[in-house]
């Protein structure tokens, strides 16, 4: 197991002793600590290691199930895809079939998309027998997709040494401005996101996780403002992370004092060119924003 692997494993387990019932994950239903979360995810990760070798598949919404997998995954050392919500049917059976995944975990929203892809459901996942060898590269842990600016998506494997080096970087990046509540705005599918709720794994800091239409975030680009920054002030965050659309609005309903900054002590924003313009406005009303920028073959953020 990779150093910083085991590092991870060895953070997570210290939380779960030192600050045993301290929430790690809120769900729309139920609260998970820290002791309950690495109960969840080492059962999980004792149910994928039972499994023939092979990519894994993960089509979830945002919640603490989401991350019960996702991390068991890691810790199993099995290669996985989150499956982005926001790519079109025909988009996640290219990833399904590029990467050759032979285990999935899925809503059934996406029981439509993983049948066009061969696989049947089982006791625990969705399954299909391995055709080829999908030829990731050795000690991958992770395969990120991004729609690119023309053809199919391009698929890029990173390894969990990548991964988890950027997050104990974003960790430390934060550290100064203490934030102990991070709310995950954007699909797990997203990289940024996905090492933005490792670094605040590491850090103990409590994760609320919702569904993205629980947050009025439908597809893309459609936001109901009004819920969406009702979620944020009713979640106490004092981190999160946002694409430049999302901080707009965010800027212009704190320019137009229909919220305040609150708590937020650390908004990193990324994922497309940000405007001087708009860090200028974030700025001038207090907004703390941390500008990132990185390619998903840097792991992100560079």
């Amino acid at each position: 197991m990779p150093h910083e692997l085991n590092a991870f494993r060895e953070v997570l387990q210290a939380h779960a002793t030192d600050h045993a019932s301290k929430v790690a994950a809120r769900g729309i239903t139920s609260n998970v600590t820290y002791a309950q979360l690495l109960a969840e995810v080492e059962r999980r990760e004792a149910w994928l290691r039972e499994q023939p070798d092979g990519p894994f598949a993960l089509a979830l919404e945002n919640g603490p199930e989401a991350l019960f997998w996702d991390l068991a995954a890691l810790f199993a050392e099995r290669p996985s895809v989150i499956l982005p919500p926001f790519f079109s049917a025909a988009q996640r059976l290219h990833c399904l079939m590029q990467t050759q995944a032979t285990l999935a975990v899925a809503n059934d929203s996406f029981a439509e998309d993983l049948r066009a892809a061969g696989f049947t459901p089982g006791e625990r996942f969705w399954e299909r027998p391995a055709v080829l060898d999908a030829g990731l590269p050795a000690g991958t842990a992770k395969i990120t997709y991004t729609s690119g600016s023309t053809g199919s998506p391009k698929g890029v494997c990173l390894s969990a040494t990548s991964l988890l080096y950027v997050a104990q970087e974003l960790e430390v990046a934060s550290r100064p401005t203490e934030p102990t509540k991070y709310l995950a705005v954007l699909p797990l599918a997203v990289l940024l996101e996905n090492l933005g709720i490792y670094a605040a794994l590491l850090a103990g800091a409590s994760i609320t996780l919702y569904p993205q239409a629980q947050m009025g975030i439908g597809g893309a680009s459609q936001v109901d403002w009004k819920r969406f920054l009702g979620t944020i002030a009713l979640s106490g965050a004092e981190s999160l992370i946002l694409v430049p659309q999302l901080l707009l609005g965010l800027v212009t309903a704190i320019e137009r004092g229909m919220m305040k900054v609150g708590p937020l002590r650390f908004v990193a924003v990324g994922g497309a060119k940000v405007a001087s313009s708009l860090l200028e406005r974030a700025e001038a009303v207090g907004l703390p924003v941390f500008e990132g920028y990185g390619l998903s073959e840097c792991a992100s953020v560079v």
